[in-house]
């Protein structure tokens, strides 16, 4: 189960790329180097997980960091490897109101693959975990972690579009409503994923 959600995840994800609207906070700045340097969005993605892992590593230390959470790299690379299949199946639209339709229902897959993932209580993604081991580095919670972190994937993602581009190309319309909207939808698909969770655990028992 915390596999497909990974799937439904890498879905959404492609979903928003291909709505040209703007993508995710968390992904904005892989997408951005892909779109300056050409190399694949699926490959910078795994590049980049493997980069937040390191930073978790050294906020928490390696006295808390536990050596099972190191399964996030393999899982970060069926997540990429993921993107890249549905990256190579979909395809963009023509029209504003059917890219911003991919965006809206882009926003709602990311959101089901997210609680999936996290509602199986595995391993967090990488993204999370850093916001998790942020946040409590800094005093704070896991919501104040991830809001920094978006905040400067988005900062990160303009400075180097501005510089490298001459144009802002990872950060629209999009990007706003997925900061918004994602974690409505996730709120409102994790009783069901929470049912899912207990039927696995039980037949797991």
């Amino acid at each position: 189960m915390y596999i497909l959600g990974l799937i439904v995840l890498a879905l959404g994800i492609a979903m928003q790329a291909k709505a040209g609207l703007g993508i995710s906070p968390i992904v904005s700045v892989p997408y951005t180097v892909s779109l300056i340097t050409g190399i694949p969005f699926s490959t910078l993605t795994f590049g980049y997980y493997l980069c937040i892992i390191v930073v978790e590593l050294v906020l928490v230390g390696p006295k808390t960091f536990l050596p099972f959470q190191l399964i996030q790299v393999p899982m970060c690379g069926i997540n990429s490897l993921a993107i890249g299949w549905w990256d190579s199946l979909l395809v963009s639209p023509q029209s504003m109101l059917g890219r911003f339709f991919l965006l809206l229902l882009a926003i709602v897959i990311t959101g089901f693959g997210a609680s999936l993932a996290v509602g199986m209580q595995f391993v967090p993604n990488p993204p999370d975990g850093l916001a998790d081991a942020l946040g409590r580095r800094l005093g704070k919670g896991f919501g104040f972690g991830k809001n920094l972190i978006d905040c400067l994937s988005v900062l990160t993602s303009i400075f180097l579009s501005i510089f490298l581009i001459g144009a802002i190309r990872a950060i629209n319309i999009g990007t706003v409503l997925s900061m918004v909207l994602t974690g409505r939808v996730i709120t409102l698909c994790m009783p069901f994923v929470n049912r899912v969770y207990r039927i696995v655990a039980v037949s797991k028992s």
